[in-house]
């Protein structure tokens, strides 16, 4: 806490996605199958401002981001796609939040 009204805070996040694509070519009798995996975790700085004891308004301002994806075709001569990035950003992003808290 900065003072009994402002406190600095981080917002962790992570998320995790599965997806298959299915896709028939019309001039063949052809089907194509990919299946899709994704990663994303996150870490972003932000402030609270407390109007009153238990509600506090806040803003998280861009952060540090790891992203990993990796894309399989089914078919037996595709070959797989991997990538991953890691970004670091202030001005990306700016999300607003509202929180009651119980125990404060």
């Amino acid at each position: 806490m900065l003072s009994d009204k402002f406190a600095f805070t981080g917002q962790l996040s992570a998320g995790y996605g599965i997806a298959k694509t299915t896709r028939i070519f019309d001039s063949q009798e052809e089907t194509s199958y990919t299946k899709h995996y994704g990663f994303k975790s996150s870490l972003s700085p932000g402030f609270t401002f407390f109007p009153i004891e238990k509600i506090g308004l806040s803003a998280n301002i861009g952060g540090i981001a790891y992203n990993w994806s990796t894309s399989k075709p089914q078919n037996n001569d595709a070959q797989k796609t991997t990538s991953s990035s890691f970004t670091f950003s202030i001005e990306d992003v700016i999300f607003f939040g509202f929180s009651y808290y119980f125990n404060r």
